[in-house]
C-alpha cells in the first residue's frame, strides 16, 4: 500500500508487516526533532525478544547524524535481544552516511525493500518463525 503524501520536512513513521518482519518507513526529515518523536516509538517496536525488523529510508527526504544515532540504537537494542535489523536506503548521500557507520554498528544496506525482506520467514508447519541463532 503506497504511503500518502508527505509534506516536505514532516517527519513519519508508517508500520506494516511484510513476509515475518515488522517495517517501519520513515518519512520526511529524519533531523534531530524527528528522532524526538520517532524513537520512543522505535523504542517500543524493538522491545521485544527476538525482533526482526526492516527500517525502510526510501520515503525520507533529508537525513542526518540524529538519524544515524537512532538506528544505530535500534541495531544495538536488536541484536541486544538476538534479533535482525535489516536498512532500506536507495538514496546515494544517505547511504554514503550509513556506510561510514557501516558494520558493526549498523547491519549492511539494501537498495530495495524486496532486497531487504528476502523470503518469507516460515518453518515446516508454515508458522512464522525466527532465523536460527548463529554465533
Amino acid at each position: 500500500m503506497p504511503l500518502p503524501e508527505v509534506p516536505y520536512g514532516t517527519p513519519r513513521l508508517h508500520t506494516h508487516r511484510a513476509r515475518g518482519r515488522t517495517v517501519l518507513e520513515l518519512a520526511g526529515e529524519i533531523d534531530i526533532a524527528a528522532a524526538l518523536a520517532i524513537g520512543p516509538s522505535l523504542d517500543r517496536m524493538t522491545a521485544a525478544p527476538e525482533p526482526l525488523v526492516v527500517i525502510d529510508l526510501t520515503p525520507a527526504t533529508f537525513f542526518d547524524c540524529s538519524g544515524l544515532r537512532m538506528l544505530r540504537r535500534a541495531h544495538r537494542r536488536i541484536t541486544e535481544r538476538h534479533g535482525d535489523l535489516r536498512i532500506v536506503c536507495p538514496h546515494r548521500l544517505t547511504g554514503r552516511l550509513l556506510a561510514a557507520a557501516g558494520p558493526p554498528r549498523l547491519p549492511a544496506v539494501h537498495a530495495t525493500l524486496d532486497g531487504a525482506l528476502g523470503p518469507a520467514l516460515t518453518d515446516h508447519a508454515g508458522s512464522h518463525a525466527p532465523p536460527p541463532r548463529t554465533g
